[in-house]
């Protein structure tokens, strides 16, 4: 065994467990001789039963994690328990799980003794995946792989005959149980050593293994094997269990029966990514569970209450208020399927409390690390560009209200194909000539959203400093979407968002279209054939660094969020209807969570930054000093710069000879003469 340079595990040929597979089903034994005495084998009632029942894992469990495996396994009855007790579960260790017992109505082999019912009648829709959000310290590690796994290990070697068979799958088909982290070293030291140390001294299986090996000196051929990086179960099974690095080319195509991912919300969401890249981890698992899942849906459909489906376990400390986990946990508000649970550590590891002296008083040397790790409570952004969420204040102007409204729309074209745009809302707004803005535009289509904004400068004069404000007017954001029935993305459509720009430059005196150099070209030119000012200009650096000074220094103004700055953290980025609805509180959020890595300003785990760099791109060109005179106002009006004209504004061609130029302010040569306005 060896880790390969893209620290890929990599078995010998004798300790393959696929080669190992192979050669049992090469060897074309009737899969009828590995089914003898299988009644003979001890089944947990439940999974409670399975933790605690000394014939099994013979362990213990606190109250709370007791709550969250009864609900993802669906093993207690809704109306045979206390409702009481299980909506305030108490916090207690090993002593209270008697009490718990006592309240909790659970279920033998899938039916509950008290009324009858099976688990199909007690619930319309049975669970699969669990997710939950808890501090550290409070046995993320050992519910996920030393409870839950063994126990979904456990289910599946205890179904009657052959597994393929029971699934309808061709026979000798594998199913797997897989771990995954950052790294497979990390994987390693944390699920799989849980899921390895509870497995070693599990009774069960230590009794269940000394009968495969029974059965191996009869038939002569190797049904099981144990070794550091896996354990495999063969003949009429066919289960392996292991773990893997979280990369993209090792998760895909296998078929299985669990999945587990450590500290979920520690991932990133770079699309491009094939290590660590959060969805796309997540959506590899999640199709490598559809198979299970599907044919488990067919079977309870049948009446087969206590068929076990695919699972998934994703139990994780937080980084941030969108990370990857706090993503899914706002998804199970919607879906049915998912067990939820957002807990600190005291509030699920009796023996850690809230009021510990040292606990107390890291809290006060690093209030925000504290609540994130200790207390599940995560800020608003990891690395935060501009700073603590507190720095919102600075830019909150209670008095401003947006120009106009605006809707998303649905467009389809010629072809057929569906896309998404919006449209000004007519008689929504007022026009106004004499005020002079900048339009700052960031395209996205399929992967980012297309967002677009107008800006102006606020007159030293009419403020306490010398230093102007730049003022957000209004932002006109369209997010691409995956449609929930065909599964594929619907993007932005770039003429629809075009018609947009063209009103906004025809209803306000619209001095400069300034844009981001990705797919702007055409419509640049496009605005320089009509006679509209307009440039683009990739952003550096240090444009970043000087608008966080700006930014700091309290010269940003932006309307209300519709929300209100209080409950920007409840805002759910996977709600797409919230994220139409509301574009200024998603402005603020931008501005709260938009990261710096490195010398890198990039976009916020899980969300977007259209609408930061639109009004970073403005205030690029608003502070250029050969521009800033020429959209400052006073009162709304357009304030004079000494000798300027009457014309609007002229786009010149490198050497197209017209003096007084400013030279180059964008990044494509063109050389701007912006003069002030005196007709509006």
């Amino acid at each position: 065994m060896r880790i390969d340079a893209n620290g890929e595990l990599v078995l010998d040929e004798d300790l393959d467990p696929e080669r190992l597979i192979s050669k049992a089903v090469a060897a074309n034994i009737d899969p009828s001789v590995f089914e003898a005495d299988e009644g003979d084998i001890q089944v947990a009632e439940n999974i409670i039963d399975w933790c605690v029942g000394a014939s099994y894992l013979n362990s213990s469990l606190f109250t709370r994690q007791a709550e969250v495996l009864i609900k993802l396994f669906a093993d207690y009855c809704l109306d045979c328990s206390d409702p009481d007790y299980l909506a305030n579960v108490p916090v207690e260790g090993h002593e209270g799980m008697g009490d718990f017992m006592d309240r909790v109505q659970l279920l033998r082999d899938g039916k509950c003794p008290k009324c009858g019912r099976s688990r199909l009648e007690i619930f319309e829709n049975i669970p699969n995946e669990l997710v939950s959000v808890w501090g550290q310290r409070s046995g993320k590690s050992t519910v996920t792989a030393a409870k839950s796994t063994t126990y979904i290990l456990h289910r599946y070697l205890t179904i009657k005959g052959n597994l393929a068979r029971y699934f309808r799958q061709d026979l000798g088909q594998q199913f797997d149980i897989v771990f995954t982290a950052l790294t497979a070293g990390q994987a390693k030291s944390t699920l799989w050593s849980k899921f390895e140390g509870a497995y070693a001294y599990s009774p069960w299986f230590r009794e269940y293994n000394a009968m495969l090996k029974q059965r191996e000196q009869t038939l002569g051929i190797q049904m099981h094997k144990v070794m550091t990086t896996y354990v495999l179960y063969g003949g009429n099974k066919n289960i392996l269990t292991t773990y893997k690095p979280s990369d993209l080319r090792t998760l895909r195509g296998d078929t299985r029966i669990a999945t587990a991912i450590d500290e979920f919300g520690w991932f990133g969401s770079e699309g491009k990514e094939v290590r660590a890249n959060g969805q796309e981890v997540y959506q590899s698992l999640k199709n490598s569970l559809r198979t299970v899942r599907s044919m488990s849906l067919r079977k309870q459909q049948e009446g087969d209450f206590n068929c076990p489906t695919g699972y998934m376990i994703n139990v994780s400390s937080p980084s941030s208020l969108w990370d990857p986990i706090m993503q899914l946990l706002k998804e199970g508000e919607r879906d049915p399927f998912k067990v939820c649970s957002h807990l600190p550590t005291w509030e699920v590891n009796p023996q850690i409390r809230r009021d510990d002296h040292d606990l107390q008083i890291e809290a006060t040397q690093n209030e925000v690390k504290f609540l994130r790790d200790f207390g599940a409570a995560p800020p608003m952004g990891a690395d935060p560009f501009l700073g603590e969420e507190r720095n919102l204040d600075r830019v909150h102007d209670k008095s401003l209200t947006p120009l106009l409204k605006y809707r998303s729309c649905d467009v389809k074209d010629a072809l057929g194909f569906n896309y998404v745009g919006a449209e000004i809302i007519p008689d929504s707004f007022l026009p106004d000539k004499t005020t002079p803005r900048i339009l700052a535009v960031d395209t996205g289509e399929t992967n980012n959203s297309f967002a677009c904004g107008l800006y102006r400068l606020l007159d030293p004069g009419t403020t306490d400093s010398d230093d102007p404000l730049i003022v957000a007017d209004q932002v006109i954001e369209v997010s691409p979407y995956t449609d929930p029935a065909t599964q594929k993305v619907v993007a932005v459509h770039f003429p629809t968002m075009a018609k947009c720009i063209y009103k906004l430059c025809e209803a306000f005196n619209v001095r400069m279209v300034v844009w981001d150099r990705w797919q702007s070209t055409g419509e640049l030119q496009r605005l320089r054939e009509m006679g509209i000012p307009s440039d683009k200009y990739s952003l550096k650096t240090n444009d970043f660094l000087n608008f966080r000074s700006h930014f700091w220094n309290g010269k940003i103004r932006l309307p209300p969020p519709e929300l209100g700055l209080e409950n920007l953290k409840k805002f759910d980025l996977t709600n797409p209807d919230v994220v139409r609805n509301n574009p200024w509180s998603h402005f603020y959020v931008q501005l709260a969570t938009v990261r710096q890595i490195g010398m890198r300003i990039v976009k916020p785990v899980g969300g977007e930054d259209d609408m930061f760099r639109t009004l970073a791109l403005a205030s690029h060109f608003l502070l250029h000093p050969k521009l800033m005179k020429e959209f400052l106002t006073v009162g709304g009006g357009a304030r004079r710069g000494r000798g300027s004209s009457r014309t609007v504004g002229v786009i010149a061609r490198p050497g197209g000879g017209r003096s007084g130029s400013f030279g180059s302010i964008g990044s494509q040569g063109s050389r701007l003469k912006v003069k002030t306005s005196g007709s509006g």
